[in-house]
This record gives structure tokens, sequence and C-alpha cells, in this order.
């Protein structure tokens, strides 16, 4: 209920707030990240898990917009209203960061593609630029390296498996 008068409060008055605005949207976290029951969730008075209710915001921020070749560690940190300095030390404690967040959703995503039958008519290309790669060289790398095989070598293991 408070934050639901919290939010009205700040609808009816956008215009006082002004610099306020992102203490605002911080409060209003804090609020959501209690809301939505998390372990030990308490507001940022105390502070103990409303990390934990930012982490999960920003995992799923970044599996949303991962295909979109030009998101980057300060769009996401814009769109939560957070630091990028802030994304980063969330992600630390969690021993891994932006970058390679990025980079293993991508990939996941490519590998679930070539795995597919649904994605058989879409070229390796196609699927590493749908998942947000605008490397291709870049992309047979990291999936290289990920996976232990490239797309194209997962693509033809596949293709062999299902012939009967």
């Amino acid at each position: 209920m408070l934050l639901t008068t919290y939010t009205g409060a700040l609808l009816s008055q956008q215009e006082a707030i002004g610099s306020l605005a992102p203490l605002a949207f911080e409060h209003i976290a804090d609020f959501i990240a209690a809301a939505v029951g998390l372990v030990g969730a308490t507001p940022s008075g105390s502070g103990e898990d409303v990390p934990g209710g930012r982490l999960a915001a920003i995992l799923r921020e970044l599996e949303r917009s991962a295909a979109d070749p030009d998101f980057s560690l300060p769009a996401l940190a814009r769109r939560l209203a957070v630091t990028p300095r802030y994304v980063q030390r969330l992600l630390a404690k969690e021993g891994t960061s932006f970058r390679d967040e990025l980079t293993t959703t991508r990939l996941n995503r490519a590998r679930s593609m070539i795995l597919s039958p649904n994605s058989d008519h879409r070229s390796i290309t196609e699927i590493a630029t749908h998942c947000g790669f605008s490397s291709l060289p870049h992309f047979h790398r990291m999936f290289r390296r990920a996976f232990g095989e490239t797309p194209g070598g997962l693509r033809a293991r596949v293709f062999r498996l299902r012939e009967p």
C-alpha cells in the first residue's frame, strides 16, 4: 500500500520531483524488492537484501535486452535508474561482470537456436546476428571457447544425430 501511495504521489507531482527523481526511483526499487518477497528483503533503511532484488532486476533486463547489439552497461543502468558502477559492483559480488553475463546469455541463446529444429533454415550468421553478435569471427571464437566446438560443427553433429 505504501508503494502505491508513494508512486501515486510521484506521478501526480512530476514537475515538482525534478532532481529527486533518482532518489524516488531508488526508493521504489527498494519497495519492490521487499514486496516481491525476496528472502530477507527489507527496505533501504536496513538495506540487507535490496541488492538481491536489484541484481534480479539487472539479470532480467539483461536477458530481455541481450539480443540488441547496442545494449550496453550504461543503457542497462539508465533503464534501472542506477549507476553503471553500482551494476558492476553487484555483478562483481556474484563473481561475474556485465560483459560476461551478456556474452553468456547471447551464447546460450545461439546454442539453443542451433539445436532447435525450428531454426534449421537459419544460417549461423543469421543466428549470431539475431542473438546480438555484430562480429561473426568474435561469435565463432566465443562459441568455441564456451562449448568446445564451432557453431557449424555443433549444427553438423546435431543434423547427423537427427538423420534416420
